[in-house]
C-alpha cells in the first residue's frame, strides 16, 4: 500500500506537535504517574536482650523483638517478612494471627497489608554463643525509622553502625540501659549488633557485707591465733643475772643445796705423806 506525500508530511507534523507539547508538559513540572504499589515502613521496633541461666550454650540471650510495620503505599502488601537472627531457637510468636511460614532467617505473615495498615508483632527466641563478645547477625529488610535496643543495667555493652547509648532509665524495678539509632537505617542483608560484657562494678551490698561480717571476723580470728601463741610459749619468768658469756645461767648451773652437799661429800680429801 502505497502513502501519498500528503499523508506523510501530515503523520510528521503530528510526531512533531507531540514532541513539542511532552517538553512544554516537562518544563512545566509535569510528571507521569507511578505505578501503584506498597511501601512497607518499619515504624518502631524494639530489641530486648536479656541473659538465661546456661543451657545449650555458655551465654544464653533472650530476645523479645517487638516491631511495628506500616504500609506507606498506594497498595496492597500481599504478605510482612520480618528478619530474624542467625541461629535462633526456640521463636515463639502469638497464635491466631494466620498461617505463618518459618524460615531459616525470617519470619512471614502471609495476611495483606491495606494502605495505610499498621501491625505490630512480638517475636521472642534465644541464642546461644560459647562466649562474650559476640554478634547478632540480622538483615534490615524494610526502611527503619526508629530502632531501640534494651539491656539491663551493667549486664552488656553493645556498638553498631549508627546505634548509640541514651543513658539509664528505670523499667519498673529494674534498672536498663537505652541504645537508640542516630538515622533512620536502610534495607541490609547483613546487620551486626556486637554483645560484649558490660561494666557491672561492684555491688554496695558487697562492701556491706565486708563491714558487718568480713572485717569483724578477720579480727576474731587475728585474736584467736595471739591466745594460741601465748598458751603455747607460756608466761615468761624474771631474767636472772647474766653469766660470764652474757646468757642467763641455768637451774642446774644455780643448784639445790642437797647438790651443794652431795657435791661437797664426794670429794676425797688429799692423803698426808707420813714424816720424814
Amino acid at each position: 500500500m502505497s502513502t501519498t506525500p500528503a499523508a506523510a508530511s501530515s503523520r510528521a507534523g503530528g510526531g512533531r506537535r507531540a514532541r513539542a507539547l511532552l517538553a512544554v508538559l516537562l518544563l512545566a513540572g509535569w510528571t507521569a504517574p507511578a505505578l501503584a504499589a506498597p511501601r512497607v515502613t518499619v515504624t518502631n521496633e524494639r530489641l530486648i536482650i536479656n541473659e538465661m541461666p546456661r543451657g545449650f550454650a555458655n551465654v544464653n540471650l533472650t530476645l523479645v523483638n517487638v516491631v511495628t510495620v506500616k504500609n506507606e503505599g498506594d497498595a496492597p502488601l500481599t504478605a510482612v517478612e520480618l528478619p530474624l537472627a542467625a541461629g535462633y531457637q526456640g521463636l515463639q510468636f502469638p497464635q491466631g494471627g494466620g498461617d505463618y511460614r518459618v524460615g531459616e532467617r525470617s519470619f512471614t505473615d502471609p495476611r495483606p497489608l491495606a494502605p495505610g495498615e499498621e501491625r505490630q508483632y512480638v517475636l521472642t527466641y534465644g541464642l546461644g554463643y560459647p562466649r562474650l563478645p559476640n554478634f547478632i547477625e540480622r538483615a534490615i529488610l524494610h526502611p527503619t525509622q526508629k530502632l531501640t535496643v534494651i539491656v539491663p543495667a551493667g549486664q552488656f555493652a553493645l556498638e553498631a553502625p549508627g546505634l548509640m547509648k541514651m543513658g539509664r532509665r528505670a523499667m519498673g524495678e529494674t534498672e536498663v540501659e537505652i541504645y537508640e539509632n542516630m538515622s533512620p537505617l536502610s534495607p541490609a542483608p547483613r546487620f551486626e549488633l556486637k554483645v560484649d560484657k558490660g561494666d557491672r562494678g561492684i555491688s554496695p551490698w558487697f562492701w556491706a557485707w565486708v563491714a558487718l561480717f568480713a572485717i569483724p571476723a578477720l579480727g576474731v580470728a587475728a585474736i584467736t591465733l595471739r591466745g594460741r601463741r601465748y598458751r603455747r610459749s607460756g608466761p615468761a619468768g624474771p631474767a636472772g643475772p647474766a653469766g660470764p658469756h652474757g646468757s642467763s645461767p641455768s637451774r642446774t648451773s644455780r643448784g639445790s643445796p642437797s647438790s651443794s652437799r652431795r657435791t661437797s661429800s664426794s670429794v676425797t680429801a688429799p692423803r698426808r705423806s707420813p714424816a720424814s
